[in-house]
């Protein structure tokens, strides 16, 4: 994809959205007509969801990373990363397996991991943590057990 400006966006695919190359995100704009996030700094285009909206929500800084909700086609809505770059922006890890939705909310930075509640699909919403890894994601507990 090439890069474009964006100050009137008429070129950019829906789910395109800008993520800033620096640590400080001074703004950000939902876009809703156009579905994308604009963000302070030297853009970077990703196409998260090429098939849709992929609705980037949650924002919350860790360090030298940005962690993030959204949604694509393949994993559903599910937790994202970015270090600022284009190569730097992935899944963390697919927490509700296949398109079904994770929905993570309410994530919160503590001790150099992230917090969050997410629904596996097998347990229900319970409580998560990351440290920005596939490996390093898990649930810290099933405090309501069973699919709830």
């Amino acid at each position: 994809m090439s890069k474009r400006s964006l100050k009137d966006g008429s070129n950019q695919p829906k789910s395109a959205y800008r993520i800033p190359r620096t640590n400080q995100v001074r703004q950000h704009l939902l876009e809703d007509l156009e579905d994308r996030l604009v963000l302070a700094g030297t853009p970077v285009l990703i196409e998260i969801n090429p098939s849709g909206d992929s609705d980037p929500a949650e924002f919350v800084q860790l360090g030298d990373l940005t962690f993030f909700s959204a949604e694509d086609a393949t994993s559903g809505r599910e937790l994202l990363v970015t270090d600022g770059t284009d190569t730097g922006t992935r899944l963390v890890r697919d927490i509700n397996v296949g398109s079904d939705h994770a929905n993570p909310e309410s994530l919160i930075a503590y001790n150099n991991r992230l917090y969050f509640s997410a629904d596996d699909g097998i347990n229900g919403r319970e409580l998560w943590s990351t440290d920005g890894t596939s490996a390093g994601t898990m649930m810290v507990a099933d405090i309501y057990p069973g699919e709830g």
